[in-house]
């Protein structure tokens, strides 16, 4: 495959080539938003990721409103948690997705309320998500949600326990 900075470059070309953020597809965006993230650009991927999620809104997909979500990961800055947060937000009241992007959704959402400090309601959140994944029996629904548990334990943990 491309090198990152590679794919960058040619889906910022598609992506001026389509008329800019507020008329691209969001499956571009979305795309683009990966291979930010993946280069190592989570700023700009996080502001592309708020585009995709307005473009997916402009043609009625909760499905790529929830991609847009999810593009951004294991990052515990609290900065990026508050727009993961209202990410995952608006993903969710989008309407339905598939079960085990709703479990993904809610494994995001507890990351960043972890991250945000709201160790309760992220608790709360991950085992939500882990329920609703297990029972899926999608296994990458489920990895997120055990990944976003087992981080929230560590955190809550005592130093000597970590």
């Amino acid at each position: 495959g491309l090198a990152p900075a590679e794919s960058v470059r040619l889906l910022r070309s598609a992506l001026a080539v389509s008329g800019g953020p507020f008329r691209a597809d969001p499956e571009l965006l979305v795309e683009l938003a990966t291979v930010e993230f993946q280069a190592g650009d989570v700023a700009v991927s996080l502001e592309r990721c708020g585009q995709a999620a307005d473009a997916a809104a402009r043609v009625g997909s909760a499905l790529l409103q929830a991609e847009a979500a999810l593009v951004v990961r294991g990052n515990g800055d609290s900065g990026t948690a508050a727009v993961l947060l209202e990410l995952c937000d608006r993903a969710l009241a989008a309407g339905p997705v598939p079960a085990p992007v709703r479990a993904r959704l809610l494994a995001q959402r507890a990351e960043a309320e972890g991250s945000c400090g709201q160790v309760d309601r992220a608790r709360e959140l991950a085992v939500e998500a882990l329920v609703l994944a297990t029972s899926s029996g999608d296994v990458p629904a489920i990895l997120a949600a055990v990944h976003s548990t087992v981080d929230l334990l560590d955190a809550a943990a005592p130093p000597a326990e970590q």
